[in-house]
């Protein structure tokens, strides 16, 4: 028989949600909406015109209590998370998470319109 292991409220996970910006515009991905689609085509979830940004640019995803992000452009994905280092994505998937800035196909610019900020919060 194996013995029973109680779980403290300390020990059981939060959920997440990333609230995700750009413009005017706020989406957030969460248990509910898995998953956001970001590029200049007018079936993306989050459109953000551009002459670097592709049609079907980035995917932002949660699954297992976190979130990814996987590019799908021809000139990657450049994402700043708050304390680290600047990564440049291109087809492949990064874990996005705190807080930060997504600049599609350059270098996230505060000033541009184009840059998507994000903050993962707990709730």
């Amino acid at each position: 028989m194996l013995p029973a292991i109680a779980l403290t409220a300390r020990d059981q996970r939060r959920t997440l949600r990333l609230r995700l910006t750009v413009a005017d515009r706020e989406v957030v991905i969460d248990q509910l909406h898995p998953q956001v689609v970001i590029g200049r085509a007018d079936e993306s979830d989050v459109i953000v015109r551009g002459n670097l940004i592709s049609r079907l640019h980035a995917r932002i995803e949660f699954n297992r209590n976190r979130f990814t992000l996987t590019d799908m452009s021809t000139n990657g994905t450049f994402v700043q998370i708050v304390g680290q280092e600047e990564a440049f994505v291109r087809r492949d998937t990064i874990p996005v998470k705190g807080e930060g800035m997504i600049g599609l196909g350059k270098t996230p610019d505060i000033e541009s319109p184009q840059t998507l900020r994000f903050v993962c919060e707990e709730i």
